[in-house]
This record gives C-alpha cells, sequence and structure tokens, in this order.
C-alpha cells in the first residue's frame, strides 16, 4: 500500500514554515500591518496574506498535492467529498487574533489529510521559536530554537493534579463547568494550536473547546498529539475526521492521556 507521507521532504518543509514564520514575527513586530474583516466576520491581516502566498508557492514546489488554504479556499463552493484522497490544509497563522492582541500565541500550521485523517502535520510558533512535526507511525517530534530535535510523549493524567488549557477568550461559564469536574486543576489561557502540542509534549492534560472550529485549525495539531500518545474527539468522544462539510469541526476535547474521563455540559453541544 503507498504510503503518500513516506517521500516527504521534511527537512525542506520545516525549512518552509520557519521562513513563512520570520515573515509574521516581521509584521508582529513592525504592528504596521492592516486588519481587514472577511465574510464571516473573523479578521484577516497583512501577514496572513503574504504568510498564505509563501506557504502556498513553496509547497507546490516540493510536493503534487491539492492545496487547501483558509485565506484562500472558497467554502462555498467546495465539496468536500471531491476532493483528492490526499491533500494539504494550510493556516498561514492559526490565532490571527492573538496575533492582533500581541501575545504571541500563533502558529504556523500545514498538514497532510490522505482519506479522512491527517497523516502529517508541521507546526510552528515563531514567536516562540517552536517547531513540531510527526508523521503517522513515526513519532512526534519538537524543536526549539533550531536546537537538537526531541521526541515528546504526552503525559499520564492525574485528575486532582490536572493542567487545563483554554482560549483566551473561554468564557467563565465554560471554566466553571471544567472547575466543576475537576475542583484542583490549574487553568491556562493559550491561543492557537500552540495548546495541543503543550499537550503532545507532556506539559499539560487537556483542552476543550466549546463550539465551532475549522479543520485547518486541528489536522496538524490532531496528528502531532496522536502521535505523542493523546486523543482529539469531538463531544461524543469520536476521533475527529476530516472533509466534513464546510471543513467544519463542532466541539473538540484533546487529551493528553485518552483514559481521562470527562463530559461535556448538555449546552456545550
Amino acid at each position: 500500500m503507498h504510503d503518500p507521507a513516506k517521500n516527504l521532504d521534511i527537512y525542506a518543509i520545516c525549512q518552509l514554515i520557519e521562513r513563512v514564520g520570520k515573515i509574521t514575527l516581521r509584521h508582529f513586530s513592525s504592528r504596521s500591518y492592516q486588519v481587514f474583516t472577511k465574510k464571516d466576520n473573523s479578521p484577516v491581516t497583512e501577514a496572513d496574506l503574504e504568510a498564505s502566498r509563501e506557504l502556498a508557492s513553496g509547497l507546490k514546489a516540493l510536493s503534487p498535492h491539492l492545496i487547501i488554504d483558509e485565506e484562500s479556499v472558497d467554502l462555498a463552493a467546495l465539496n468536500p467529498k471531491e476532493l483528492p484522497e490526499n491533500f494539504w490544509l494550510l493556516d498561514p497563522i492559526d490565532g490571527t487574533r492573538d496575533f492582533i492582541a500581541g501575545t504571541g500565541d500563533y502558529t504556523v500550521n500545514v498538514a497532510l489529510i490522505h482519506s479522512y485523517y491527517p497523516i502529517a502535520g508541521f507546526i510552528y510558533a515563531p514567536y516562540h521559536r517552536d517547531l513540531f512535526y510527526a508523521i503517522r507511525g513515526k513519532g512526534a517530534y519538537h524543536q526549539h530554537n533550531s536546537g537538537k530535535w526531541q521526541s515528546i510523549q504526552a503525559r499520564s493524567a492525574d485528575s486532582k493534579q490536572l493542567t487545563i488549557l483554554v482560549n483566551r477568550s473561554a468564557i467563565e461559564r465554560a471554566i466553571q463547568s471544567l472547575r466543576l469536574s475537576f475542583p484542583d486543576c490549574k487553568i491556562v489561557r493559550m491561543g492557537s494550536s500552540l495548546k495541543y502540542c503543550r499537550l503532545a509534549q507532556g506539559c499539560a492534560d487537556l483542552y476543550v473547546r466549546y463550539g465551532p472550529t475549522h479543520e485547518w485549525d486541528t489536522a496538524a495539531a490532531q496528528i502531532i498529539l496522536e502521535e505523542a500518545g493523546g486523543a482529539l474527539t469531538n463531544h461524543k468522544g469520536t476521533r475527529v475526521s476530516y472533509r466534513k462539510d464546510g471543513l467544519r469541526n463542532e466541539s473538540l476535547m484533546a487529551r493528553g492521556d485518552p483514559k481521562l474521563k470527562i463530559s461535556y455540559p448538555p449546552d456545550a453541544k
């Protein structure tokens, strides 16, 4: 059986997303970029658009697969069921609101989808200088500040000493719901797919997402988390799959330890 991830040039892809990351950092540092509003009322910046062009151009030179990019895809015209078996799913800046707010919690996300699941994922956090990648069946890896690559592994959960990650915009009701389930937990606010990477590194235990995301927000993060021993499921406990209508996810639960038990409150579904 042909493995479309087998011949990926991992080094070249990592170089590419680091180059794209430098583009975003230039804008991030200058604070002089323009901000626009997309049709769905979400923000997009000049940095998103420049990163999108560089990322797509670079990936086309490295791989024959179709590219679906958050900043160029027309979701209204897209039929996910007609996509080829293998395609790239890109988010040039995941966490645009954090980018605009100046927190530094934003990432460059690149994932290769095979059939209905990600089989390769690359995430770069330019501000933190953290680079992650995973290939199906090959484990997950992290490099900090261009140093040595290290294999990463999610940790076993202790329900009495959990670190739970939430979005910076998480509402108090959602946080209180988590505290009811785990009264002694530590809550840490964090942006972008960096949350999933911290789970994969064994730095935290749980992230619950109330409300929708798009598939490009989670694809690269999912394979990295899974290869580190974690799990990403929907509110029904089913592994997150791809090619859904509108490339849209509903509520999600990311766990470093798949055995960790937690239920969604009824109004979070």
